[in-house]
């Protein structure tokens, strides 16, 4: 079976990839120098940044897969090239003794809406720094990477022990927690805007099916239902906890909304990609959030809000 290892394997997407890779009968190491992977059951690994990785520590891996990105919109750009950026090129300053690396990009790549040009065309030109840093991870490997290089693209990712601190990419589990604690979902803006998901699941299956394969390759991970708009889905929440919504739209804007308003991606072979934020998926999602009880209080939420005022990541709309 192909051996994997993970580097910054113990965040959202790590956590899940590994569950997935070792159910499945896969050896899997991981690397993180945030968390210790024991601490929350996972598999053995080591804490450590990128820059302190030597070649021993990954010899004898099938693939390799690069997950370590800071992705918060309120860190100065320095930190997104230092962690983004820097520590990723310091990798490849030793001789990799594995099969295949797969760096987990982003769509944030080709930019957002409206574009000037049709993104299916390949044409990259990021309009923020998340973006900007995760370009540049895929320019750096693309030059330094001296095995069989993927690089994956997704969209918004779906799945158990997402961060609901997260504006859009947490929309989900924080709209769960808010009506949960009676309070009503935070829309930004007017609630119009569009964005993908895909399921965490299914980037793990994309990761497991690189080591069956030795064509490089780049490519976009969008589920196969298309862009929805917030709106959408916050209603769709509401209906399945039997909740009637007030939504706060209209009353606060993201700034980096007025760059953004839709999310663009073209989706690479849409049968592989399964739907994540509507039907069955979605319901069952919302079902292990509630049933789990792992969710933020409601201190936690209004805490959360004050910090995304303070940051400037949301502001209020003056009318």
């Amino acid at each position: 079976m192909p051996k994997f290892c993970l580097i910054g394997g113990a965040g959202f997407v790590g956590r899940n990839m590994a569950r997935f890779l070792t159910d499945n009968g896969h050896e899997v190491s991981i690397i993180d120098k945030a968390c210790w992977p024991e601490e929350w059951g996972g598999p053995a690994g080591a804490r450590c940044s990128c820059q302190a990785i030597t070649p021993r520590m990954v010899a004898g891996c099938d693939v390799l897969v690069h997950l370590a990105s800071i992705t918060d919109y309120h860190p100065t750009y320095g930190e997104y090239v230092r962690n983004n950026v820097a520590e990723l090129a310091s990798l490849f300053e030793h001789t990799l003794d594995v099969g295949a690396f797969v760096l987990i990009s982003s769509q944030t790549v080709y930019g957002t809406a409206p574009l000037p040009y049709d993104p299916s065309d390949g044409i990259t030109r990021p309009t923020e720094h998340y973006g900007l840093s995760k370009l540049m991870q895929e320019q750096v490997s693309s030059l330094l990477c001296r095995v069989s290089l993927y690089i994956l693209r997704p969209s918004i990712i779906l799945g158990p022990g997402q961060n609901p601190r997260s504006l859009y990419a947490g929309l989900i589990k924080n709209t769960v927690a808010r009506l949960n604690a009676g309070m009503s979902p935070m829309i930004y803006g007017d609630g119009t805007q569009l964005r993908s998901y895909v399921d965490v699941r299914d980037v793990a299956r994309y990761v497991e099916l690189v080591a069956e394969s030795r064509t490089p390759r780049i490519s976009n991970a969008t589920s196969n239902e298309g862009p929805l708009s917030v709106n959408y889905i916050v209603g769709k929440i509401g209906g399945l906890m039997g909740v009637d919504i007030e939504p706060c739209v209209g009353e606060w804007e993201r700034v980096v909304d007025l760059q953004q308003k839709d999310q663009v991606s073209a989706c690479a072979w849409p049968e592989f990609w399964g739907p994540a934020a509507t039907g069955k998926a979605l319901k069952e999602y919302v079902e292990s959030l509630l049933v789990s009880g792992n969710l933020p209080s409601r201190e936690y939420i209004e805490q959360t809000d004050r910090e995304n005022v303070e940051w400037g990541v949301v502001r209020k709309v003056e009318k």
